[in-house]
């Protein structure tokens, strides 16, 4: 492994209501996908 990754890390406010978690069928613990909403891809796209 290459890298280290912080654990225990916080989310802003409301991120976790605003994005969908698609776990693969194979390894669901391990191999997600997360999908922003509009709302999120829109506010960086203004930015």
């Amino acid at each position: 492994m290459d890298r280290v990754f912080e654990i225990g890390r916080k989310v802003a406010d409301g991120f976790k209501e605003n994005i969908t978690i698609e776990f693969d069928p194979f390894l669901p613990k391990w191999n997600y996908v997360a999908i922003p909403s509009a709302s999120i891809i829109s506010g960086i796209i203004k930015s």
